[in-house]
């Protein structure tokens, strides 16, 4: 069986790297003999991946990423929109199977032709914070074409929304009602498709990320302080960066500070600044406002010990030191999502709805606040809070994750029914 993987972004997003482990490690137990192909946005990050063969997206025929930056080539969106659509006329009309382009398109196309059955990878790959966003449209398209193909089409665990724009929303709605299974990972989007009037059946399970995935041994380890301190953790977003109509970033980086800061006065700790996501575009590499908190941290305050973690390799080693800490405030989701799994407790600030979803899935919403309002002593009361009560908390964790577990339960069997 032939199957193909497509809305990949980048395995430098450890949270996407944890979601493909758990994917393409249940799909080789239940299918050994498939061949899996899969199209990303950044395929040299993936083929770090043994046995599976990888291709560069549709994405990656529109974008212009050389100086760092995403930028979508106007032009080539036009150019490539009527290629493909000349394609599916071709195909539908008269089982033509049209290839064009570069080695590496051609190759794509085929994987296209040649596939079982198409995969959407879990995630967050479905959403438009403007009435037109390029990326949800093009990340639709790569979708569609497999749909006019006749294969059949399942979307792995998804957050889908907020979609904004009436063109936008019916698109989806079209879109998700000639999916084959629409797979979920939080109720707000299964209210959303209902909201949409989405037809199409669609099941609520939890994020891949929660899958057994393995600890490992890693020398990072070795730079965790035992000084009896309690170790808080922390991962940053430069939110501005990526969303342009976000004017609070300064406000966000002060309430991290100033988090410290106010911890240290109550507790002995020992803070540590961890990297989730590499790039791998500027905007999207968080080693940038790491370093900025890092430095701040050194500089405006004497009280408070600091570690920078910045050079994680893959999802698996990240995590494990996740396990360490006795706190961790995330703001990247799947922060979280490492935390939830290991029982360790977690403050997630929000910067979409899948945050709070994530949350819901264990009861513990109320430890997570929304980054467009979040306010210094919001942010330092939750934290105090989860500190006092970790021990509580840690327990109704890992009752939790047996609920959540089942919740996901061995969804690759859903591909064989």
């Amino acid at each position: 069986m032939n199957i193909l993987i497509l809305n990949l972004h980048s395995a430098l997003n450890l949270g996407d790297d944890a979601i493909m482990i758990e994917t393409l490690q249940s799909l080789r137990i239940a299918f050994p003999e498939s061949t899996i192909t899969i199209a990303a946005n950044d395929p040299a990050s993936w083929r770090k991946y043994d046995h599976v063969q990888v291709i560069g997206s549709l994405t990656t025929w529109v974008v212009n990423s050389k100086d760092g930056r995403w930028r979508w080539q106007k032009p080539l969106l036009l150019w490539y929109a009527g290629l493909i659509t000349l394609t599916i006329i071709l195909y539908c009309l008269f089982h033509v199977r049209l290839l064009f382009g570069s080695h590496e398109q051609r190759k794509l196309l085929s994987a296209y032709y040649n596939a079982n059955v198409v995969l959407s990878c879990g995630g967050g790959n479905f959403y438009a914070h403007r009435s037109i966003s390029p990326g949800l449209i093009w990340s639709s398209l790569t979708l569609a074409l497999a749909i006019f193909f006749g294969k059949k089409v399942v979307m792995l665990p998804q957050s889908i929304g907020p979609i904004k724009g009436k063109f936008q929303r019916l698109l989806m709605r079209t879109l998700l009602n000639h999916i084959s299974l629409i797979m979920l990972r939080e109720n707000r989007s299964l209210s959303l498709l209902n909201e949409l009037g989405v037809r199409q059946p669609a099941i609520v399970l939890a994020d891949l990320a929660f899958g057994h995935l393995p600890t490992v041994d890693t020398p990072l380890l070795a730079q965790l302080a035992n000084d009896g301190s309690l170790r808080i953790g922390v991962t940053v977003l430069d939110w501005a960066a990526q969303e342009k109509s976000f004017h609070r970033q300064e406000i966000y980086e002060n309430a991290i500070v100033s988090l410290f800061t106010k911890l240290s006065h109550n507790y002995k700790i020992h803070g540590y600044i961890f990297v989730q996501c590499y790039g791998p575009t500027i905007d999207q590499d968080d080693r940038y406002i790491a370093q900025r908190i890092y430095q701040r941290l050194l500089k405006e305050t004497n009280q408070v010990q600091v570690t920078l973690l910045d050079t994680f390799k893959g999802a698996l080693e990240i995590r494990t030191l996740y396990k360490q800490m006795d706190c961790m405030i995330g703001t990247r989701m799947h922060t979280g999502i490492f935390c939830l799994s290991q029982a360790v407790p977690i403050v997630l600030i929000g910067y979409q709805p899948k945050a709070y979803g994530i949350m819901e899935l264990f009861g513990l919403e109320r430890f997570c606040c929304n980054i467009e309002t979040m306010t210094e002593d919001e942010l330092s009361k939750i934290v105090g809070e989860a500190l006092e009560n970790r021990a509580e908390l840690k327990k109704h964790m890992t009752e939790r994750y047996i609920h959540v577990q089942k919740l996901l339960g061995n969804w690759v069997g859903y591909l064989k029914d």
